[in-house]
């Protein structure tokens, strides 16, 4: 009989609760979860400009002025924030090179009113900004596709939230 009494409380506390509540979809709460992700390490940043090779491919001049490629070294960011809803800084470091090849802390954005196109695939995340002819493409790279998943629609929610066409329903 108590078993049973403690059963239906228990039952009826639920019921009364109701469903937990869903975290609202926010541009401030995509924002925070990219950021939350980059503050554990999982993002990894590479970028390419117009004109530019491929995200992996750099050049520089050796001693003797022979062209050298290499690898762009790519590292997680880091103090990503947002300035507003639709501007997001980090840092990363960037590939330097010129007689040698070497390293540097380097500031990233993206303004996500200039944001074409989001795309996922697999563990990638390519995001194409584009500003006045000019295309910066940004990839970021986790640890999984299905993470990449989730960032790739927090960015394209970023994106679209920022269009400053959104109101016209097209």
């Amino acid at each position: 009989m108590f078993r049973k009494t403690v059963a239906t409380a228990i039952v009826a506390l639920i019921c009364v609760a109701g469903p937990a509540a869903a975290q609202e979809q926010t541009p401030e709460n995509a924002q925070k979860f990219v950021a939350q992700i980059a503050g554990l390490g999982q993002l990894v940043y590479a970028w390419r400009s117009t004109g530019s090779g491929g995200f992996e491919q750099g050049v520089y001049l050796d001693e003797t002025g022979n062209q050298r490629y290499f690898d762009k070294a790519v590292a997680p960011l880091w103090d990503v924030s947002a300035t507003g809803s639709c501007l997001t800084k980090f840092h990363y470091q960037r590939t330097t090179y010129g007689r040698t090849v070497g390293t540097a802390d380097a500031d990233g954005t993206i303004i996500w009113r200039n944001v074409a196109a989001v795309k996922a695939e697999n563990a990638y995340v390519y995001v194409d900004e584009s500003a006045g002819g000019y295309q910066l493409f940004h990839r970021f790279t986790l640890p999984n596709a299905a993470l990449a998943t989730r960032i790739a629609y927090a960015m394209e929610f970023l994106r679209v939230s920022c269009d400053a066409t959104q109101g016209t329903g097209f």
